[in-house]
């Protein structure tokens, strides 16, 4: 059995929701981590991976998915 690393957005999930295993429904943006079916963005992997594909990690340790930063972007971060 191995070890699963999810991080999660600060700013869309501050409270680290994740559907288990919905098989019935697996529709979700590979590159953001976010299923269609709940709304909150979760990737799975390493702060290096989560870095890598696109989310934004801050020097606070804080992690924004592609689409909060987007949203958000005019706001300011300490990255």
């Amino acid at each position: 059995m191995s070890t699963k690393i999810l991080t999660f957005c600060d700013l869309c999930n501050p409270l680290c929701l994740h559907q288990v295993d919905r098989r019935d429904d697996s529709r979700q943006i590979n590159s953001a981590g976010r299923r269609f079916t709940d709304g909150y963005s979760w990737i799975e992997g390493s702060p290096e991976e989560v870095a890598a594909s696109g989310w934004i990690v801050t020097s606070h340790d804080k992690h924004i998915c592609p689409k909060c930063y987007a949203k958000h972007k005019d706001a300011i971060f300490t990255v």
